[in-house]
């Protein structure tokens, strides 16, 4: 045999030696080149605990407030019933603030029962808006009288209604405030839900009056509760440091201006409703899965802020607790189990807590949660106290990628 037959014999050789060990390799290569691929998709992809609003429907995360919640601290509140008024039943103010002076002027329409707060913050109206309720801004004056043959002060107050009715309201005290009358009001002909907590007070005394436009109304004399010839009552009330929250019926509906892309700590949410009011939302903490929303404050001034306290879940939020702080004061509604936020969610029941100033359970109740797939219809039942039992309502939720509605009846 020629060297160079050999030559190529040995090339042959080389060459089927080679693709043979192709051959054993190439699976064992193929299988080590997928657990590359695996471990690297799996390095870059979002562990199962880390919610983010882009993995999953964005309209899922939108912070949703289920019921529209009105709560405030009056340093003094004052109520006098108006029943010879033909335009209104009933006229309370409240003194907010003292530095700055914020004060606050409620008027009742007759027919409609529906409620006018006039005050003269421009950020406590765009707030009171903002939950759905008729507030105007009004320039509101206050004076304090006190006479040497009555040590009891009377109070005047001064506006102008949105008739252009000019309005002046004096409140004479009927005795010094005393721990008579203090403590939970039962509130039961009141719609929804209503806490009212009060302080020191005593009743109207002989004098008070108010003249709307050119009708006066004066007080009208209150028999049961006088003890002449030592105290004369007449029907309204005086009240140092009342909290007054309300889960109050009514109707809204925002819509989706911005929605971040994470939960992150910081993240904003814009919203705005058909008045062209906007509402921004901010996760202000975040510890785990629990996340603190607070609504942004426009004004340094601002009387009340709303926070929502939520978990966060890949499918959506759940809330644990709605907090209205007022200064350094809360009306604190607790949920146990906390409640879904999301269109379709399956149906539950959870207890209900309310925590109002510094007094802890002042109201406790279920909710029934329902879930289909355009919302939720919550079924609120009071338990106690016992003259909220009879103040069942509702919150009917529809849900879409633009936003959500809300109503409460």
């Amino acid at each position: 045999m020629s060297s160079e037959n050999k030559t190529m014999r040995k090339n042959t050789h080389l060459v089927l030696a080679l693709i043979i060990l192709a051959i054993i390799l190439l699976p064992e290569c193929s299988a080590q080149n997928r657990q590359t691929s695996v471990a690297a998709n799996e390095s870059v992809s979002p562990a199962p605990s880390q919610v983010t609003a882009a993995t999953a429907n964005p309209s899922a995360f939108v912070p949703i407030v289920p019921v529209l919640i009105d709560y405030e601290f009056a340093l003094m509140y004052f109520m006098q019933p108006l029943p010879d008024n033909p335009a209104y039943s009933m006229i309370e103010a409240s003194v907010l603030s003292e530095q700055p002076p914020i004060y606050q002027v409620v008027l009742t329409d007759k027919q409609s029962k529906r409620r006018t707060v006039y005050c003269n913050s421009e950020a406590r109206v765009k707030s009171l808006k903002r939950n759905g309720q008729d507030a105007r801004l009004a320039q509101i004056t206050m004076r304090t009288q006190q006479s040497p043959d009555n040590p009891a002060p009377t109070y005047e107050f001064a506006l102008t209604d949105s008739q252009g009715q000019s309005i002046n309201w004096r409140f004479t005290l009927a005795s010094q405030a005393s721990e008579r009358g203090a403590g939970l009001t039962a509130l039961g002909a009141v719609p929804c839900l209503k806490i009212n907590y009060r302080g020191n007070g005593t009743t109207a005394g002989e004098g008070t009056a108010v003249q709307i436009g050119t009708k006066v109304s004066e007080v009208e004399p209150w028999p049961e509760i006088s003890a002449p010839p030592y105290f004369f009552g007449f029907h309204g009330f005086y009240t140092e440091r009342l909290d007054d929250g309300a889960i109050m019926p009514g109707s809204d509906s925002w819509r989706i201006v911005s929605s971040p892309k994470d939960l992150a700590e910081g993240a904003v949410w814009v919203l705005a409703n058909d008045r062209k009011d906007l509402r921004q939302f901010r996760i202000s903490a975040k510890r785990g899965d629990e996340l603190t929303i607070t609504e942004v404050n426009d004004s340094a001034h601002e009387t009340s802020t709303l926070s929502l306290i939520a978990k966060a879940t890949p499918q959506g939020l759940l809330l644990r607790a709605i907090n209205v702080a007022f200064g350094a004061r809360n009306f604190r509604v607790t949920f146990k189990p906390e409640l879904p936020m999301m269109a379709g969610a399956n149906a539950l029941e959870a207890t209900f807590t309310i925590d109002v100033g510094d007094r802890e359970k002042v109201s406790e109740g279920t909710v029934s949660v329902a879930g289909d797939p355009s919302g939720l219809r919550l079924r609120w039942q009071p338990k106690s106290p016992d003259w909220a039992k009879s103040h069942m309502f509702t919150s009917t939720i529809k849900i879409d990628a633009t936003g959500y509605s809300l109503a409460v009846q």
